[in-house]
């Protein structure tokens, strides 16, 4: 395997692409990764985001998903990373019929399959609360059905609203990859008075967002249980945000014991 090229000045790895085998599962940059770094370098803690991400990429392989994307901040140059975010490429059938969940929790000994907002719980030192396999693994994983047209409230330079991916990717630099180290960063939590104006006018577009999806979902005849499953995803994914608007305005407020998460 190459060595690890130098952190970009942006502090991220370089963009890589793995073709992943059903035999094999190679990270570009993975175990020569754990050696870059200080002291400080939490190389055990490292090893131990890799693997977790080897178990869910091997148990999403085994029903039939093959595109699957990662970043986090465990491609950034963090000593101690918090986790791996991601997503991963479905079929509306497979998500809406229930079936992704059920296949996968019948392989995984935790049943951490779920994006049901209800069942993310809170973890002490952070802001947002986290889904199961957060809690498990430290790898958050969500589904996206391609061309669906569910936006993230995300928007290009023309005021187009961008789909799912958007929050995992910077513009589309690998095609056809079986796995993909992507590259973004994204906060843990509102740093500033900008940040904040800027996630709170995404809040308010978001209520109404998530409402048409529904109505459009229904109009092409799905369930109302078949709704929740296609909606679950985005809606715990955008509630992430609506809990770091309320830890950044009870900071504000000089509530600090959300401080305790000092390595993040």
């Amino acid at each position: 395997m190459p060595l690890i090229p130098p952190f970009e000045p942006d502090g991220l790895l370089p963009p890589a692409i793995t073709k992943c085998l059903s035999t094999n599962f190679e990270i570009p940059y993975s175990y020569s990764a754990l050696r870059y770094g200080t002291s400080s370098w939490d190389r055990l803690w490292r090893v131990q985001l890799i693997e977790n991400l080897e178990i869910l990429t091997r148990q999403l392989w085994q029903v039939g998903i093959r595109d699957i994307f990662a970043d986090g901040s465990f491609a950034e140059d963090k000593d101690h990373p918090n986790d791996i975010d991601g997503y991963f490429v479905c079929s509306l059938e497979l998500l809406r019929t229930g079936e992704l969940s059920r296949r996968l929790n019948l392989l995984d000994p935790f049943k951490i399959w779920t994006w049901d907002p209800a069942s993310r719980k809170p973890y002490r030192g952070y802001p947002k609360k986290q889904l199961p396999m957060w809690h498990r693994y430290r790898v958050e994983l969500y589904p996206h059905v391609p061309g669906l047209g569910i936006g993230c409230g995300i928007r290009d330079r023309y005021g187009h609203e961008l789909e799912f991916p958007s929050p995992f990717a910077s513009p589309p630099r690998w095609q056809g990859a079986r796995y993909c180290q992507n590259q973004i960063r994204r906060s843990d939590m509102i740093r500033n008075e900008t940040e904040y104006q800027e996630a709170s006018a995404r809040l308010a577009e978001e209520r109404n967002r998530l409402a048409d999806h529904r109505s459009r979902l229904r109009e092409a005849g799905l369930s109302a249980a078949e709704i929740k499953r296609v909606i679950d995803p985005m809606e715990s994914f955008h509630l992430q945000l609506q809990e770091e608007v309320g830890s950044y305005e009870r900071l504000k407020r000089g509530e600090f014991e959300e401080l305790d998460n000092l390595r993040g």
